[in-house]
């Protein structure tokens, strides 16, 4: 049946989008609670969840609490999750911390691929796709992205589309990390999550 019979436009899902990481203790996390935080400041309606390659139920690392700390942000409840099938059928758009993870997710359902990007490569994809359009979903958004990629560019094991892991470190080297997820978040979601989308 028709979504048009009324002469009303098609309603458009509501986005969701997954970040992926290794242990979902550090970058993911990091990455769901700054993507949250500028969905609420921008007024856009958005699902945002994140989830890691590895078991779950492990609190957050304390460096990243303290890093979300001094934005403000309070995400010490946090507990790691573990990638599903489920996750991933929900999730419009998955953003990966490193290249590895791509492949991961390559190997449970070659069918995410297309809705699936490194942060770093998927910053690089918004310059040449620009921002999504009002009547296009994120998950069309997400395969006009993944069209734009160059042959070859998923199946590959380089690292220079990662966001370094801050796992193990300092509190210097989870600063580092949030202020490169946030600034590469902010750019991201300005083009997936437009306001009025």
């Amino acid at each position: 049946m028709s979504d048009h019979l009324d002469g009303a436009p098609a309603t458009i899902p509501a986005p969701t989008i997954l970040f992926i990481c290794t242990a979902n203790q550090c970058r993911s996390p990091m990455a769901e609670a700054l993507a949250t935080t500028w969905v609420q400041q921008h007024g856009v309606v958005a699902g945002i969840s994140s989830a890691g390659v590895l078991p779950g139920d492990v609190p957050v690392q304390p460096g990243a609490v303290r890093a979300l700390r001094r934005r403000g942000i309070d995400w010490s409840a946090h507990r790691s999750r573990q990638i599903s099938p489920a996750y991933l059928e929900w999730a419009q758009l998955i953003v990966t911390m490193e290249r590895t993870h791509l492949m991961h997710l390559a190997e449970i359902s070659p069918a995410v691929v297309d809705r699936s990007f490194p942060l770093r490569e998927l910053d690089a994809l918004v310059a040449l796709v620009g921002p999504r359009r009002s009547d296009e979903s994120l998950l069309a958004w997400s395969h006009r992205a993944s069209a734009a990629r160059l042959p070859g560019a998923v199946v590959h094991y380089g690292t220079d589309d990662d966001v370094a892991d801050p796992m193990g470190k300092g509190n210097r080297a989870f600063r580092r990390t949030a202020e490169e997820l946030e600034a590469l978040i902010g750019r991201v979601l300005t083009a997936a999550l437009p306001p009025g989308s």
